[in-house]
């Protein structure tokens, strides 16, 4: 199974998502009065959305066109 197959794209972005969303709950808990706004925050967890699609889109297309 090559490293550019779906199945890591998919898993590798799943991981990235997950972390990024593990890593702004544990800095809410552990300085209640750094907690970020729930604008703020959405803003933050949708631009990793649009970062982990795009990342995951030049992934499948590299892996697509490398031949």
């Amino acid at each position: 199974m090559p490293w550019l197959s779906f199945a890591y794209v998919y898993a590798i972005g799943g991981v990235i998502f997950f972390l990024s969303i593990v890593m702004a709950v544990m800095q809410g808990r552990r300085d209640p009065a750094m907690r970020v706004p729930r604008r703020v925050m959405a803003t933050i967890v949708a631009g990793f959305v649009v970062l982990g699609f795009g990342m995951h889109l030049a992934l499948m297309l590299l892996a697509e066109f490398s031949g």
